[in-house]
């Protein structure tokens, strides 16, 4: 059921939970996350962490030139890279980043990103945006609007219930 919830094959309410808290159906909106701080894949991993030291965050969303969500870079796994030797300073963020990633938006319900979290250091918030050309064509694209962890909930909950 966790999977099939995860994949959006399941809405949370149809899996009653004896154990659901008051949280669960609230919207990712309800979080306070900070603007994300966006890093191009060519970028070295040692600036990478100099923007994460600076910033005081773990984790940067990775994005190219056009805009697409390529992953994101987090200061476990270059640590983790670059101390094992599998990766320099002095390489791309590309090199180290998770590829492999969860995306949500913002009205996607807490217990869904739990579960992620489970399973995952973060994932990925989105909002949606179209662009419309001179001809009347438009696309559709996701562009990053913050990446929310376990802490982001918990201090959520914490903050409500003091």
């Amino acid at each position: 059921d966790d999977w099939m919830i995860e994949q959006g094959f399941l809405n949370v309410s149809e899996k009653e939970d004896e154990a659901q808290q008051w949280w669960h159906k609230l919207p990712v909106s309800v979080i306070t996350l900070t603007d994300p701080i966006i890093v191009s894949p060519t970028m070295k991993c040692q600036t990478a962490i100099e923007i994460m030291s600076k910033r005081n965050v773990d984790q940067l969303p990775v994005v190219d030139s056009d805009g697409t969500i390529l992953g994101a870079v987090t200061l476990h796994n270059m640590m983790r890279k670059i101390t094992s030797r599998k990766a320099e300073a002095q390489d791309p963020v590309s090199k180290v980043m998770y590829n492999q990633f969860q995306k949500v938006t913002v009205d996607t319900p807490l217990a869904v990103v739990s579960k992620m979290l489970d399973h995952d250091h973060f994932v990925i918030v989105t909002k949606g945006w179209q662009y419309y050309s001179e001809d009347g064509t438009f696309a559709e694209k996701d562009v990053v609007f913050g990446i929310i962890s376990r802490i982001d909930i918990l201090n959520h909950i914490m903050r409500a219930t003091s």
